[in-house]
Order: C-alpha cells, then structure tokens, then sequence
C-alpha cells in the first residue's frame, strides 16, 4: 500500500511524499505477533528475518520487481530501478521487522512475504522516520517521490473500496517476492500457506494488492477475490483490490 510523508522544505512548502509501505505496531494487536515470531503453529519451519538480512533481501525483491508495471512507471529507465529499487526495499524491509514480520521458506531467503495488521495500515509520519525513511527519500530523489502522489489516491480508493465487503480487523499482505531463478518451483505456495492457514484458522480476512494481470490467476487459485479495481490515468495500468474472506 502507498503510504504518506508530508515533509516541509523550502519557503514553508508542503510536499506530500508517498511510499509504497505499511506499518505495523510492535505489538502487532489484531495478529498474534508472539506466535508468528516464535515459530508456533503454521510458522514453525519458517525462517523469520531480522535485521542482518535487510540488505540481501532487499536485493532479492529488487531483483523481482525489476520489471513490475508500478515501478517501471515510477522509474521508466532499467538502470535507474537497478541503482534505486534496493533503497524502496530496504526501506519497505525495515518496516516490516520494526513493525510486523517477514518471512522465508528456508534461509536462502530465494522467496520472501512481508504482512502487517489492518490495523496500522495508515501509518505515522514518525514511524516512518524512526526506520530511516529521510534516507530513502534521499535516494529516490523529488522526480520519483511525486509520480508517487499520482498512485496514491487510486491505491487508497481501491483498498477502501475493497475492505466495504467486510468488517472488523485483516491482514495485509504487503509485498511478495520470489527470485526470477526460482519461480514456478512452488515457493509461492510456501509462503502464502502459512498465513492463509493462520487466517482461517483465527477468522480474519487477508487483503492485497497487485497491478500485475499475471498475478490474479495465482491469487485466485488462493481464494482471492477481486473486490475492487482503478484504472491508473495516464498510464496503462490497473489497479487491483483482492479480498480471501474466511470459509465459514
């Protein structure tokens, strides 16, 4: 989910700088934080990241969003999301540890799930800055960070759209990633079924989003849903809403 800063530069100017991150509390409140993190339950043969994985990690999901349609728009030359991208996920990585958790099947970190509580969706100008979101801004430069304005009001509009179908807490699925050189070896399936089997088994739905076509057979193939979608102006690209609701 895109995200906001507003940082004041300049003659008292107010720019509105947008990430593609969520937050989480460090108590993780709807979630059982505790279970996921300690490895009980459908966590237990995970390996859970910390802090000396960012920088790998990071170049992993660069690697698999290198042609990913939101950041080809966002950064149109190749070169430029190879030098940039890694900054956006270690930023994004980060977040994820403060705030939340993320994941791998094994500890070759070859696929990678980042999820968060509803709950702290709308994340805080300070919780942002406390995990070093001033450096990220500096990296990506003014270019990148006001296309990002643009996405923001179609991502907002899709998840509130999406979570009208449903009532009380969910979780987010944030980012997904598997290396390009080990896809279709079913890590995919290993890192979505942990939590899908968590969700049911606690009764909370799970949302995510994706502008990749490609994306929605996968998802469905999960329970997914499309609850809502945005065509983004000016570009060719839509946006999409997915809702897995509990089976009852």
């Amino acid at each position: 989910m895109i995200r906001i800063i507003s940082i004041i530069i300049n003659k008292g100017v107010e720019f509105k700088i947008i990430f593609h991150i969520c937050l989480l509390s460090r108590k993780w409140n709807s979630l059982n934080m505790e279970e996921i993190s300690g490895k009980q339950g459908e966590f237990s043969d995970l390996y859970i990241h910390s802090q000396d994985d960012v920088k790998q990690a990071s170049i992993v999901f660069q690697n698999a969003f290198i042609d990913n349609p939101m950041f080809k728009y966002l950064l149109p030359e190749r070169k430029s999301r190879q030098d940039k991208l890694r900054f956006v996920f270690e930023y994004m990585i980060k977040y994820g540890l403060r705030y939340g958790v993320v994941y791998s099947p094994t500890e070759n970190m070859k696929a990678i799930a980042i999820w968060i509580s509803g709950d702290y969706v709308n994340e805080t100008f300070w919780r942002q800055i406390r995990a070093g979101g001033l450096k990220t801004i500096w990296k990506l430069g003014i270019k990148f960070l006001k296309k990002q304005i643009s996405l923001f009001e179609y991502t907002e509009r899709t998840y509130k759209s999406a979570l009208e179908q449903i009532v009380g807490k969910h979780i987010y699925l944030y980012s997904i990633c598997v290396s390009p050189e080990s896809q279709g070896k079913g890590l995919a399936t290993q890192l979505l079924t942990p939590m899908l089997n968590f969700s049911q088994r606690n009764a909370i739905p799970i949302y995510l989003e994706t502008a990749k076509n490609d994306n929605i057979p996968l998802y469905e193939h999960f329970g997914f849903q499309i609850y809502a979608k945005d065509k983004i102006k000016g570009t060719p690209y839509t946006n999409y809403g997915m809702l897995r609701i509990p089976k009852k």
